[in-house]
């Protein structure tokens, strides 16, 4: 076990806030698996408890360490937080699985974190990207752990008529206002085939726009396990959107055109927020400290 003071110049800091952290192994399927517990230092039995969940080829600290950032600044804030690697990466044996698979991994990581901390009264799940998108079937596909709340952060929904429509309108829009593209173009700077992929990428949007995606269309792929996951959850959900990130915007194609996706997001107990000008691992200090108020505020521990 070790202890440390909160970082002078982390996300949520305060100067006398103290947090501590312990390794805690448990086991599923024969495998073993490691979680460092961020636990508030002072706090006799903290409310609040937060499991990261990561997505694909990604272990415990997260991108950019952000996980295990802002799992110390939420400790010393009070919240007890949970960052673990899935089987197959980082200090867990087994097999690697992809984030479609990690239902029965995040499962284990649930019991093992109320074993450690019984006097938690709610836990929620955070997500980054993938890590999201794991969590929100994890809900669908595990509906007998019982979860409070859940934080998705640039939820990933990778699909040809979504990326399409994000490059469109994110990436190919502004192109066409930039007087630099329109002097390639005269000036025989770009080649057919350049002009090929961008006229096959306007034809996929217009295409699936005259279809509109619904909630029945096509077999029940990840991205339909995690609306089905999200409409069957009845607890707090905080969906948290970075305006400068392809992943963000890509989430939000595919809720203008779903219309399951609209009644979900418009439900009481779902808030949506957009960072202004943050990235996708919010790698600015700013972003990271305004991350951390939302978090607080979403498990009402907000001392502001």
């Amino acid at each position: 076990m070790s202890q440390a003071t909160a970082p002078s110049t982390g996300p949520g800091t305060t100067s006398q806030a103290l947090w501590r952290e312990q390794a805690l192994w448990f086991e599923l399927d024969g495998d073993s698996l490691l979680a460092i517990l961020s636990l508030p230092q002072g706090v006799i039995k903290p409310r609040e408890a937060l499991l990261m969940v990561v997505g694909g080829p990604q272990y415990r600290a997260g991108s950019h360490r952000q996980y295990a950032q802002l799992a110390r600044s939420l400790a010393a804030s009070g919240v007890v937080v949970m960052r673990f690697d899935v089987r197959g990466m980082g200090d867990s044996s087994g097999a690697a699985r992809a984030f479609t698979e990690l239902d029965d991994d995040i499962a284990s990581a649930c019991l093992a974190l109320r074993a450690a901390c019984p006097d938690v009264e709610r836990l929620s799940l955070l997500g980054l990207c993938d890590g999201a998108s794991a969590a929100l079937m994890f809900l669908r596909n595990r509906p007998d752990v019982p979860v409070g709340g859940v934080v998705l952060i640039n939820p990933w929904v990778r699909h040809e008529q979504t990326l399409a429509a994000t490059q469109v309108r994110h990436y190919y829009a502004q192109r066409l206002l930039q007087w630099r593209f329109w002097r390639q173009v005269l000036a025989g700077g770009l080649s057919l085939k350049a002009i090929r992929e961008f006229l096959s990428t306007v034809l996929t949007t217009l295409q699936a726009r005259l279809r509109r995606i619904q909630p029945d269309d096509a077999p029940a792929d990840f991205r339909e396990q995690m609306r089905q996951g999200l409409r069957d959850f009845d607890g707090d959900v905080l969906l948290i959107l970075s305006s400068n990130d392809f992943v963000a915007r890509e989430f939000q194609s595919l809720c203008a055109a779903h219309q399951g996706w609209q009644e979900i997001m418009r439900r009481r107990r779902t808030q949506c927020i957009e960072m202004a000008g943050a990235d996708h691992t919010h790698s600015h200090a700013g972003d990271a400290s305004r991350l951390h108020a939302y978090l607080l505020t979403f498990l009402h521990l907000s001392r502001h």
